[in-house]
């Protein structure tokens, strides 16, 4: 009788797996990728220290993250888009705040946002 009790037992031991030696290894860091996300979530440009820490990768392709990023702010400070993010209430993206000509999307930003925001109000 003791043996049958035993066997669930052992059955269940038997089943154990250590989760640490199959851990997958993780995919290297896409960095154009990396850099475009930043920009489109509106993140100003990082330290190298910081995307590091982020990706949980110390090898930062510096180059391509910049790459990335231009593609990213290039999309998200259009014109276009920064006028849809106005008029939606999003912030103005601080990744936008190194163009050249930030005041003038700025302002456009700043109008849509009001013709958002009246928008809103009336309805």
């Amino acid at each position: 009788m003791r043996f049958i009790a035993l066997i669930p037992v052992l059955l269940l031991t038997a089943c154990y797996v250590d989760p640490y030696t199959h851990a997958p290894t993780p995919a290297p860091t896409d960095w154009y990728q990396a850099g475009w996300d930043d920009a489109m979530s509106g993140q100003p440009i990082r330290s190298n220290l910081v995307i590091a820490h982020l990706h949980n990768d110390e090898n930062v392709d510096r180059e391509e993250w910049l790459k990335g990023y231009a593609e990213g702010q290039q999309r998200i400070c259009d014109p276009k888009f920064l006028e849809i993010l106005g008029e939606s209430g999003k912030s103005f993206p601080s990744s936008c705040e190194t163009l050249p000509d930030v005041a003038e999307r700025h302002a456009q930003w700043d109008k849509a946002s009001r013709k958002g925001f009246q928008e809103s109000f009336m309805h």
